[in-house]
């Protein structure tokens, strides 16, 4: 199988976290030359957009969170589903927050990066906005060093990438104190320090050094 990806994409990442993890045997190969609006990727993924995990058998699929559910069901062990239907409710919903209310939030401030063209009205509204998803998140957050239960779960692969464009957000805008000083901030401190999840941050920050040089 292959994973076609680049560092800098947050989606991309949440699926190299659980490759990591569990040491699956999936190559990262990067899109063609050509673009995510070429004819031929737009053959493979109609959306236009990564990653997209290619099969044994020469499909293709598309969308992160599916790529993790399959991959979950595919390599089982380690399990990163917890054991409990309540404690995989509270996982999904984690995942629903982080992609539908604080990447939302972060998509607005991330057009505002370019301080010539930044309106500060906007960036204010942005930051709002953040913060009343980052207080839904840590509503549902559990609080013994992982997303939930106490043991590293797709909810943590899910939300690595994303707490980690909060975290350039915080620094591009300087502002303090964006993860708040409760579960949160405790959450992010500690994961990152995670042998695969810095791994995959370290990767996060060479993809985003890249971008920004061009």
């Amino acid at each position: 199988m292959q994973l076609i990806q680049v560092k800098g994409s947050p989606f991309a990442a949440r699926a190299r976290l659980l490759i990591y993890r569990k040491d699956a045997p999936v190559e990262m190969v990067f899109p063609p030359r050509e673009g995510l609006k070429s004819p031929d990727f737009l053959a493979i993924n109609p959306f236009g957009k990564i990653p997209v995990l290619t099969l044994d058998d020469g499909s293709h699929l598309p969308e992160s969170n599916v790529i993790l559910d399959y991959l979950e069901d595919k390599f089982p062990e380690p399990p990163l589903r917890p054991a409990t239907p309540e404690a995989r409710a509270r996982m999904h919903l984690l995942m629903q927050i982080g992609d539908l209310y604080v990447f939302a939030a972060i998509g607005k401030l991330f057009r505002q990066m370019n301080p010539e063209k930044r309106d500060p009205e906007t960036v204010e509204q942005g930051f709002a906005d953040l913060a009343k998803a980052l207080a839904h998140l840590e509503h549902y957050l559990g609080d013994r060093g992982f997303a939930v239960d106490d043991a590293y779960s797709l909810a943590d692969c899910s939300l690595v990438p994303v707490l980690f464009f909060v975290a350039v957000m915080e620094k591009s805008f300087q502002r303090k104190d964006v993860f708040g000083k409760g579960k949160l901030a405790a959450y992010w401190a500690e994961i990152r320090h995670d042998d695969t999840t810095a791994r995959v941050i370290a990767e996060l920050e060479d993809g985003v050094r890249r971008l920004l040089m061009r």
